[in-house]
């Protein structure tokens, strides 16, 4: 994900106001802190580019509320096993 991680941060020196997050399993590319139509635009480039560059990496992007969050597929099914787990339990 070093590669992927390169990629987002060059969009975050390109667009003022964004930072990047990296965790663990996940990086967040934060826009909240943009012009709100520019931060949106930047958001739809960054993933057409990495789903377009980065498809073999098996990598999802899940759009938040002017954020995206990059992980490994294995991630997101393993955080919905979860979820579905903790339901059930209720």
């Amino acid at each position: 994900m070093d590669t992927v991680t390169n990629v987002i941060r060059s969009y975050t020196d390109f667009t003022e106001g964004t930072k990047t997050e990296v965790r663990e399993s996940i990086i967040i590319w934060d826009y909240k802190n943009t012009d709100p139509e520019f931060g949106y635009w930047q958001a739809c480039e960054l993933t057409t580019h990495i789903e377009k560059f980065f498809h073999l990496f098996n990598i999802d992007i899940l759009s938040g509320k002017r954020c995206l969050e990059i992980m490994p597929k294995q991630l997101k099914k393993k955080n919905l096993c979860r979820e579905i787990i903790k339901q059930a339990s209720h």
